[in-house]
């Protein structure tokens, strides 16, 4: 259907597509204002049925594509680690296999991290949404500027301890790491990743996003005064000054105190971090999936890599300007002293 230059195509695909619960009603009701055609309910539910058909279709195609996507991704990107993971098939002559997982490490990225040398990753995980949803399960690190640098990506059936350790296992293989290795990993508390973290590099000094305990402190407790005595507990630098603000927060509320003890300290006190990372980080900021993602397996996720690639570059330019400014106005005081002596 092509009336006054609007087609399905143009607008009904992409209303199922961002909305796969459109109601018919509200289909009609796009039909009359766009193409100013009034339309039955059957003929509207038909045109909903064929746009989600489409968009499905274009779902599938891409993942038919995979192969010959990660063959192009290696040819152009030398280096780069992809691993697909497929179900198991009960039928040996089968020539298809059902998607299961894909990680993927591109070359530069990888390289660069080792050399950065920066020794904290932030894990994350976001919601897929459209016909075949999943998770996907980001790892990002800090560059020597203290910029988010982005690492490695995966699409996964779920986010569990089982999908968080294969995971886990895959950035290991890449950056050379073993089970003794110190890094430190900073992230929420989903039960599948602590658990994860502690299989794979029980040495490491695991994080938890102060963030996300304030969420959940807030379920109980709101309002500035406990984000405050949270805050003063986590940012504490010395286990004396910990225990001082431990003790204003227990005057204030009890309950809440001995929920927040219940917390291991060594998680999200600055007090009691080992230092090994070289930062006092505490929120997981590093990693910029917490939203739900609408992605086709092939080009979509490509695209919000470069996102991510793309606001990396832009803050270290923001940098790299600020810097150039705190060093104009530094010489120029310097001048300004030379002069009057």
């Amino acid at each position: 259907m092509n009336v006054h230059g609007y087609s399905e195509d143009s607008w009904l695909v992409n209303q199922v597509e961002t909305n796969p619960q459109i109601p018919i009603k509200a289909v009609q009701q796009e039909y009359l204002r766009k193409l100013q055609l009034s339309v039955s309910m059957m003929k509207a539910f038909r045109a909903k049925a064929k746009a989600a058909k489409q968009v499905q279709g274009d779902y599938k195609e891409q993942y038919s594509r995979l192969r010959d996507y990660i063959l192009e991704l290696q040819s152009t990107n030398p280096e780069t680690t992809v691993k697909i993971h497929v179900e198991d098939e009960n039928n040996p002559e089968s020539t298809t296999r059902i998607f299961k997982r894909v990680y993927i490490c591109l070359g530069a990225l990888k390289h660069g991290f080792r050399a950065c040398k920066r020794q904290i990753l932030g894990l994350d995980g976001a919601f897929m949404k459209g016909p075949y949803p999943g998770q996907l399960l980001t790892a990002v690190g800090l560059d020597p500027n203290n910029g988010i640098y982005p690492l490695a990506y995966a699409i996964v059936e779920a986010e569990n301890k089982n999908s968080w350790i294969w995971f886990l296992q895959c950035v290991a293989d890449d950056l050379g790491l073993d089970e003794k290795c110190n890094f430190t990993f900073i992230s929420d508390r989903q039960k599948g990743i602590i658990p994860a973290i502690t299989q794979v590099f029980p040495a490491a000094e695991h994080r938890y996003c102060l963030r996300h305990i304030h969420q959940n402190m807030k379920l109980r407790w709101r309002g500035k005064a406990y984000k405050d005595l949270l805050w003063g507990c986590a940012t504490a630098t010395t286990v004396p000054e910990f225990e001082t603000k431990m003790d204003q927060l227990r005057s204030y509320n009890n309950e809440a105190h001995n929920w927040l003890a219940a917390i291991p300290p060594l998680h999200w006190s600055r007090a009691h971090f080992t230092g090994r990372a070289k930062t006092d980080v505490l929120l997981n900021n590093l990693c910029r999936t917490g939203f739900v993602v609408n992605v086709r397996v092939a080009s979509e996720i490509e695209d919000q890599y470069v996102k991510i690639i793309v606001i990396y570059v832009q803050s270290r330019n923001s940098q790299v300007t600020s810097n150039r400014e705190l060093w104009a106005r530094f010489r120029s005081t310097v001048n300004e002293g030379g002069s009057e002596g």
